[in-house]
């Protein structure tokens, strides 16, 4: 080529500037547009390529005019009508009708272009890919070879690799093992382990995530899949996780609606299972007041608070005391599992046993947990000998409490004073640290009591400790997302030998 000489297209010859990794020279714009991906055979790396690793921005315009054109053809198939109809039965609960129509309609989308009853019967997408794909350009020709076979399934997250991207496996298609995710919003919030019930869709250089998704807490994961697959065996006679797939192809909102009713039962469970009921108990004094306020600022347990919200029906000679864990109170750290064990108490704080009311006539004790409650009646006897009689016990389920508050319709106002953020991070920081310092060596009751040091030699719990890790990191992951977290527990998977999380 002379100096000077303008580049041919490798095509048709015409004057290009546009590089080809695929044919090695250059192309033009319109020979580009017109046979990437189909009529050339394009590297992932070229940047040209919107189905490739290096352009994803123009993926995303392909698929905003993709998507017009596709409702279009759908709706012209099916009627707008009747399109609307259906996209409301798909429409999620969980959200304000108006974002809710929206997402229905885009799974009822995808439901019409990848659901057909048969051969006689084929889904929309297949009439429209006989038909040559009418009103669509090269671009989205290719994509929607691939869209019209998405299918639902479950992604959990194993790596954050970038902005962008993500590692990721299908919980309902185990023979594909790990792929690469290209979604800059759900990288940008998502944490490791983080499990989303959502559409996929596989290219061949990436995968996608269609329509909205809806995160499956670890919590609910086993329930969730046990449920669905039952169903699934129902009504398809099939027990499959190809047809787990296509069962939820008809029945996608069901799955988020499954999965709210386990959080609700969950949840339930949890509140029932929970010693967190609000105990009362009144003592007459059989002392004078300044006897009993001496016992109480002797005792390093007693804190008084100056700054304590009175109840309306409070006496004007009342006083309020914080029942703090040090002293002999420190001792029900021990007794009870749960209790979170504070060292120094300079740099760790003290935890509350509860509260304390006292008046002219009488002093209230009050707690959370029956287990606290029966331990602070040990030690008033202890403390006040005869100077107190027990009059009375009050001891209010938690349940009864969660009602009476979400009836009085009260939402409390935001404290004005709000933790700076950097000191916030600098606490949390500081509490996972310790809390991870000694990990390895605590019983944890998951693992059937053994520590995850324990549980690694042996082989029947090696599956438990990886569910156990994989919900410690999924943790610490969006506390990293969420509040800035800088804590690394990467080390706790190198420690117990657990390759499979690596």
């Amino acid at each position: 080529m002379n100096k000077g000489q303008a580049a041919a297209c490798a095509v048709c010859g015409r004057k290009a500037g546009r590089n080809c990794p695929a044919s090695g020279g250059v192309i033009c714009n319109s020979c580009c547009g017109a046979r990437r991906g189909t009529r050339i055979d394009c590297p992932p790396e070229c940047t040209h390529f919107p189905f490739g690793t290096e352009a994803y921005d123009i993926w995303l315009r392909v698929d905003d005019t993709w998507s017009k054109k596709a409702f279009k053809y759908v709706i012209d198939k099916v009627g707008k009508e009747e399109f609307g109809r259906r996209a409301e039965e798909f429409t999620p609960s969980s959200t304000d009708w108006e974002t809710a129509f929206i997402e229905g309609a885009e799974i009822e989308l995808m439901n019409c272009l990848t659901s057909g009853i048969d051969d006689d019967n084929p889904s929309i997408g297949t009439l429209w890919e006989k038909e040559g794909w009418p009103g669509l350009n090269n671009d989205e020709r290719y994509m929607s070879k691939y869209r019209c076979r998405s299918l639902p399934g479950i992604v959990e997250i194993q790596k954050i690799l970038d902005d962008k991207a993500m590692e990721c496996i299908d919980l309902l298609d185990g023979d594909r093992g790990r792929f690469i995710v290209f979604d800059r919003n759900t990288a940008g919030r998502a944490a490791r382990f983080d499990k989303i019930v959502v559409w996929i869709t596989h290219y061949p250089h990436f995968t996608r995530l269609a329509c909205s998704g809806m995160r499956l807490p670890d919590t609910l994961a086993g329930s969730f899949l046990s449920e669905i697959r039952a169903r699934t065996k129902k009504t398809r006679k099939i027990q499959s996780d190809e047809a787990v797939k296509r069962y939820l192809v008809e029945h996608f909102t069901e799955a988020f609606d499954l999965i709210a009713e386990l959080g609700d039962i969950l949840r339930d469970q949890m509140i029932a299972s929970m010693d967190v009921d609000q105990c009362r108990a009144f003592y007459k004094l059989l002392a004078p007041r300044k006897e009993i306020e001496a016992i109480l600022e002797e005792k390093p347990d007693f804190e008084i608070r100056e700054d304590f919200e009175h109840e309306p029906d409070d006496p004007p000679d009342v006083s309020y005391y914080r029942w703090l864990r040090r002293g002999k109170a420190k001792a029900i750290e021990k007794k009870v599992r749960g209790l979170i064990q504070h060292g120094n108490e300079d740099e760790d704080g003290v935890g509350i046993l509860g509260t304390v009311r006292l008046t002219d006539n009488e002093l209230m004790v009050e707690t959370r947990g029956r287990a606290l409650f029966k331990f602070a009646g040990k030690l008033i006897r202890s403390y006040f000998k005869k100077r107190l009689s027990l009059v009375d016990k009050e001891i209010a389920p938690i349940e009864r409490l969660l009602e009476e508050h979400a009836d009085s319709g009260y939402e409390p106002e935001e404290s004005s004073e709000k933790i700076p953020p950097e000191i916030e991070a600098q606490l949390l920081n500081r509490f996972y640290e310790k809390r991870y310092s000694d990990f390895l060596d605590v019983p944890v009751p998951m693992l059937n009591d053994m520590t995850p040091r324990e549980a690694s030699h042996t082989p029947a719990m090696r599956m438990k400790l990886i569910e156990l890790i994989k919900i410690h990191l999924n943790g610490i992951d969006k506390m990293r997302v969420e509040k800035g977290l800088e804590v690394d527990i990467n080390w706790i998977v190198d420690e117990l030998g657990l390759d499979e999380l690596k």
